[in-house]
C-alpha cells in the first residue's frame, strides 16, 4: 500500500470519497503508519489545516519573489 496520512487526510478534505474509507474500515486499513483516519471529522480537519499551511507558504513565496524581483530593478 502506498499511502501517506497527509495525501489521505487532503484528499478527504477535497472529498470523503476519494479514500473509499468505507472499504477501508471494512479492510481494517484505517491507520496509516499509526494514525488512524477516523474519525473522519477529525481527519478531514487536519487536511484543511494542512492545505492552508501550504497555501499560505505558496502566497508568502510568491510575495517574497516578487518584492526580490522589484529591488532588484
Amino acid at each position: 500500500i502506498h499511502d501517506s496520512y497527509r495525501v489521505t487526510a487532503t484528499l478527504m478534505a477535497i472529498d470523503p470519497n476519494n479514500v473509499r474509507l468505507e472499504e477501508r474500515i471494512a479492510a481494517g486499513l484505517t491507520s496509516i503508519n499509526g494514525v488512524s483516519i477516523v474519525p473522519p471529522i477529525t481527519t478531514i480537519e487536519n487536511g484543511r489545516k494542512m492545505q492552508e499551511i501550504k497555501t499560505l507558504a505558496t502566497v508568502q513565496a510568491i510575495q517574497n519573489a516578487i518584492r526580490k524581483r522589484a529591488s532588484d530593478r
